[in-house]
């Protein structure tokens, strides 16, 4: 499933928060309603593809384990365990094209996220600083997100041979920073895609790995 418009990134951001991620909406939610709400949508979402479902993680104090990875941070968030690849180290500047040097990046990313997580939903989710967009693969930072994180996507399901039943992707432009747009330190973080892993996993895969 591919997300991304010309509608404006916080929408897209509001529809994200509301299909897929962990954090709380209302206080008033136990952890237990807002994972399965979450898995409600992805159920949606999954029969309009068809053949798989989505099974919920019943227990919440399983967490998710960590893989080991260099030169990308690894964190958790709630309950996903989010692998953050710069975008300064996969695309030449203000592009969705890949250069040589993110190669190696990627097929360690994909090579641990695969053993680790065969059956988990992952969101492919591109992200970029509040810089205008000067020409490009599009006119807005939501377009230029999605682009680079359907040229991961690509590599993931191509390169790797992962099932793309799987995979989400998401372009969601400026609206989730991760450091401060007002330094350049904080803008270069701020370009990145992340591999979001989830811990509801889709029953009926077929491995075409080899």
């Amino acid at each position: 499933m591919i997300f991304g418009s010309k509608e404006s990134a916080s929408a897209y951001s509001a529809y994200f928060s509301f299909c897929f991620e962990a954090r709380p909406r209302a206080q008033t939610l136990s952890a237990k309603q807002q994972s399965e709400k979450q898995v409600e949508a992805l159920e949606a979402s999954v029969r309009q593809r068809g053949g798989a479902s989505i099974t919920a993680n019943n227990s919440l104090r399983t967490s998710l384990p960590l893989p080991e990875l260099q030169g990308v941070q690894v964190r958790r968030d709630n309950e996903v365990v989010r692998v953050e690849m710069p975008a300064d180290s996969l695309f030449l500047p203000g592009s969705a094209t890949l250069h040589q040097g993110a190669f190696p990046i990627i097929d360690q990313v994909a090579t641990a996220v695969s053993r680790m997580y065969p059956n988990q939903i992952i969101v492919i989710e591109g992200h970029t600083d509040n810089s205008p967009i000067l020409g490009g693969p599009g006119s807005s930072n939501v377009q230029l997100s999605l682009a680079q994180a359907m040229a991961v996507y690509q590599q993931l399901t191509t390169r790797h041979r992962m099932n793309e039943r799987q995979l989400r992707v998401l372009g969601n432009g400026m609206a989730s920073p991760v450091a401060s747009n007002g330094t350049t330190a904080g803008k270069t973080r701020n370009r990145r895609v992340e591999i979001a892993i989830y811990p509801e996993t889709v029953s009926g895969l077929s491995v075409a790995r080899q």
